[in-house]
């Protein structure tokens, strides 16, 4: 029996307390918080250390606090900690922590998108990555509850809705269409329903002379739409459904081009594969807290590169 101990019980934390919790020989030994009294909730830190792993799914300015914690104390477990490591260039530097039993849950890695664009891509003849679009928006700030949300202080949130949506497709394109180059963004509080980036456009520059933006909104209907474009292809994600587009020699009767047609259509509701990965990423993690393997040392890696590009030309 795996025994797990928690930081955090609400929102998010209780969605990922309950997709443990459904795994087979897993035990939720402890939840913790500092000072809530709440029936299940411990006030002492020290049960989280006799536990096999430990859950970080607290908000993000407290991360950095706790996976100190875990190795000032000589904690011989493993870690989940949810995105993004830290908030800071300052905390980054200083972030102590066993690389091969931390793992950041950047849950994008192991959804059908993942899966897709290794296998796809070859094998219906794209060519070459030109442009990535990303459209991630909802309109969260609208809602009663933003202004008494973490999300919307900017003491707490620093980074905005980049460190909590934005970053989970800048790791998503650094790991799967190349190395990031050089990035530039314009963070805006655009509703003023608290003091944190409420919105925010993101513009990429890859090592392989592609372009990538990513736009994202809490002050916005719900669109999460994904455009890519290829010498040889398209790769178009919107409304649930998935379509890629090729070859790019089409040719109408007096020789000039034409759209390409369909090759590959599929629906995929966006929320359900979001729960998928989320389910799949907690899999991968516990299959080393079974095991007692290290997690492979590049996952530690690439979480913190995508970290890193957060901070360029923002935080100082």
């Amino acid at each position: 029996m795996i025994k797990i101990g928690v930081i955090g019980y609400k929102n998010h934390a209780k969605r990922m307390i309950k997709i443990f919790s459904s795994q087979s020989n897993v035990k939720i030994q402890c939840v913790y918080h500092p000072k809530k009294k709440i029936k299940g909730v411990t006030n002492n830190i020290n049960y989280l250390l006799n536990t096999d792993a430990i859950l970080i799914l607290c908000p993000n300015h407290l991360h950095f606090k706790y996976i100190n914690f875990v190795k000032k104390e000589k904690y011989k477990g493993y870690i989940f900690c949810e995105k993004p490591p830290v908030t800071s260039k300052s905390d980054l530097k200083r972030i102590k922590c066993n690389k091969r039993k931390t793992f950041f849950n950047f849950n994008f890695r192991f959804s059908y998108l993942k899966n897709f664009f290794e296998k796809e891509i070859n094998l219906r003849n794209l060519g070459k990555v030109l442009n990535i679009s990303i459209v991630a928006t909802h309109g969260f700030a609208f809602k009663k509850e933003y202004k008494n949300s973490w999300r919307s202080k900017s003491s707490l949130h620093k980074n905005g809705i980049t460190e909590t949506v934005i970053i989970h497709w800048i790791d998503f394109i650094n790991l799967f269409f190349g190395e990031i180059n050089k990035i530039s963004y314009n963070p805006v509080n655009f509703l003023g329903n608290g003091t944190a980036y409420d919105t925010c456009q993101v513009s990429l520059k890859l090592k392989n002379k592609a372009h990538a933006n990513i736009f994202a909104s809490y002050a916005s209907p719900a669109i999460s739409r994904i455009s890519i474009i290829y010498t040889n292809g398209i790769i178009e994600y919107d409304k649930n459904l998935l379509k890629v587009y090729g070859p790019r020699n089409v040719f109408s009767k007096d020789g000039k081009f034409k759209n390409p047609p369909i090759i590959f259509k599929k629906k995929i509701n966006y929320q359900a594969m979001y729960n998928e990965s989320l389910i799949n990423s907690v899999n991968y993690f516990l299959n080393f807290v079974r095991s007692k393997k290290y997690i492979p040392r590049y996952m530690y890696d690439k979480s913190i590169e995508a970290n890193k590009f957060v901070f360029m030309n923002n935080e100082k």
